[in-house]
């Protein structure tokens, strides 16, 4: 987020990474503020934001957010190497998520609600009881950070984004491998499953995404066109698109099926 200047010229200083977020009914939901460090910013007195809830208890830095489905719990994950879940109209911890031995860097819910799975720089995945806080499996078998991770649609399989520069597809449940997506020379950034589960995009720092078959892993198409690395990609809600973020400051729409 950039902060702007004021009207004198003094850059707003802040001491902690500034993070707003949405219910996922877009309505806004009351503002929240996590210390170390989950906080709306004050940036502008035309367009002022007050936190009027703190989410206290994580040792370190935070490093991603996400509200669960039906928009009543939040879960946090911290450089601290755990994840907490609260409640978010309390702001009342529910469950400290507690096993990985490096910094959490993702997180996300299952489509139901019932799970979280987070990633770390411990080079695993794990998925959790999202009421419980229990670990429920983890994935091993990268060989480097695991930067990203998402549910398919259908909860039933969980993608793994690597700085080893492969993705991996598991079963969310056992915690089974079930195929590697290689090709990717640099480590991939970031995973989407289409909407309809069927494909698997992936962004990489190798200045390429690539489509690859959900089920076999095998590679159906590479988007080349960007000139640095893809930090983040999503596909429009009927699957037909892809869009990418990159380095060389630019965002590309993509035809998902030809790579056009």
């Amino acid at each position: 987020m950039l902060i702007p200047e004021n009207a004198e010229g003094e850059a707003l200083t802040l001491g902690v990474l500034a993070v707003g977020t949405y219910g996922p009914d877009w309505a806004r939901p009351p503002p929240f503020e996590a210390t170390d460090a989950l906080e709306h910013v004050l940036a502008d007195d035309a367009a002022i934001v007050r936190p009027t809830l703190t989410l206290e208890g994580h040792g370190d830095l935070l490093l991603a957010v996400a509200y669960s489905p039906d928009g009543t719990r939040i879960a946090t994950a911290s450089q601290d190497s755990t994840a907490r879940i609260w409640d978010a109209a309390s702001g009342g911890l529910i469950a400290t998520l507690r096993g990985h031995d490096a910094a959490v860097v993702a997180l996300t819910y299952s489509p139901d609600g019932t799970r979280v799975a987070t990633s770390s720089f411990d080079n695993t995945a794990r998925v959790w009881d999202a009421a419980s806080g229990e670990l429920i499996t983890t994935l091993q078998g990268h060989k480097h950070n695991v930067d990203a991770l998402t549910f398919s649609p259908d909860g039933a399989r969980l993608a793994t984004a690597s700085r080893d520069t492969s993705a991996r597809v598991w079963d969310a449940e056992t915690g089974e491998f079930i195929a590697a997506l290689r090709g990717h020379e640099r480590w991939v950034a970031e995973v989407a499953y289409s909407p309809d589960g069927t494909r698997i995009a992936t962004a990489s720092w190798d200045s390429t995404a690539r489509v690859w078959d959900a089920d076999s892993g095998e590679l159906i198409v590479t988007l080349k066109g960007h000139e640095r690395e893809i930090y983040a990609l999503a596909y429009s809600p009927d699957g037909a698109r892809i869009a990418t973020a990159s380095r060389d400051t630019s965002t590309r729409v993509w035809d998902a099926a030809s790579g056009e």
